[in-house]
């Protein structure tokens, strides 16, 4: 969540968020019109470019305690006719090549003149350089100088893909139907049309370069019979993973095909597809790449142990590679109960 207002900065004091990889907190005396003090807002908001990006937030405290120091203690007022908006926009500029981040200021109840200045940092196409002319990253809730290898590997994200899977557990609707709801006679007892909630396993791909993805492709590991009814491109794979007998390795890829027409089969309409071929992701979007039917009662009985393992690769890029438990999937609810 990007903060918009005071309730929000106090949301995530109240909340103990702490920092991480895509945020960090400084006080009001990170802001000084002194040549060391802007070199650190530099090297900062760069490290955030050549990471992941993120939001660098001017105007909370940490405590000072070192078991609490990566949390917000308090709110610690920028007082804006000294320190300005544009001021701060100024000073970013300097990051080379020239880095657009959008800098919002907000309001605090403090006085008329106190803010907080939330600063929204894209990841970068390419290495952005700090005015000490060095290059920064985030490590460790910290600022640290880049190796010659990393510099090269940001450097490359012109050049080619950067992609990142998605996992998503999405509750829809299946409606069943009796083929003879309109002749009661034969429909039988019970009803003749019920709509259920049945999970699914959604999984996206997101293009974090300026390149196009050609050709995707992602291997996961999953507990075994958890998933049903594998998508067209979708295919068990071997020596992927460390062989494990309670789960199996699943190849997917960007290929895609389209419904060109319908035929009735036993009183039952079957879509016709194309050939399959292809689907470029685009820059900076987010695919969707496969859907499977989850087996609901297994679901249960893997979620609270189970996890899963991914690989991705694309064209002339370096294969990613993560894993996360089935607990911490987000689970979109579809499904519309009847009143």
């Amino acid at each position: 969540m990007i903060p918009k207002d005071q309730q929000d900065l106090e949301a995530l004091i109240a909340g103990g968020i702490e920092e991480r990889l895509d945020l960090e907190y400084k006080r009001a005396e990170s802001l000084k019109k002194t040549d060391g003090a802007r070199k650190e807002i530099t090297k900062d908001v760069s490290s955030f470019a050549n990471s992941a990006g993120g939001i660098l937030i001017y105007g909370i405290a940490e405590f000072d305690d070192a078991e609490k120091e990566h949390l917000p203690e308090r709110i610690d007022p920028v007082d804006r006719t000294v320190f300005t908006r544009e001021w701060l926009d100024q000073v970013i500029g300097n990051i080379r090549p020239r880095l657009d981040v959008v800098i919002t200021s907000i309001d605090l109840d403090s006085g008329k003149n106190d803010c907080a200045y939330v600063v929204e940092i894209p990841m970068g196409s390419t290495a952005h350089q700090a005015t000490d002319c060095r290059y920064y990253k985030r490590y460790n809730f910290r600022s640290e100088m880049m190796l010659d290898h990393e510099i090269r590997d940001v450097m490359s994200r012109s050049e080619s893909p950067k992609l990142i899977p998605h996992f998503r557990i999405r509750i829809g609707t299946v409606v069943y139907s009796s083929p003879f709801r309109d002749m009661p006679m034969l429909s039988g007892r019970g009803e003749s049309r019920r709509e259920e909630p049945h999970p699914y396993f959604e999984i996206f791909v997101e293009n974090q370069s300026g390149c196009v993805a050609n050709y995707a492709f992602l291997w996961i590991n999953v507990p075994k019979k958890l998933l049903r009814d594998w998508p067209h491109n979708a295919e068990s794979c071997e020596k992927v993973f460390d062989e494990n007998p309670s789960s199996v390795s699943i190849q997917i890829c960007n290929r895609s095909r389209d419904v060109v027409g319908h035929r009735m089969i036993a009183m039952i309409s079957r879509a016709e597809f194309s050939d399959p071929y292809f689907c470029p992701i685009l820059p900076y979007q987010t695919t969707e790449i496969a859907t499977f039917d989850l087996d609901v009662e297994k679901f249960k009985e893997f979620k609270k142990e189970g996890g899963i393992q991914w690989i991705i690769q694309t064209d002339k890029s370096q294969r990613e590679t993560g894993s996360l438990r089935l607990s911490d999937l987000e689970v979109r609810n579809d499904h519309k109960k009847k009143d």
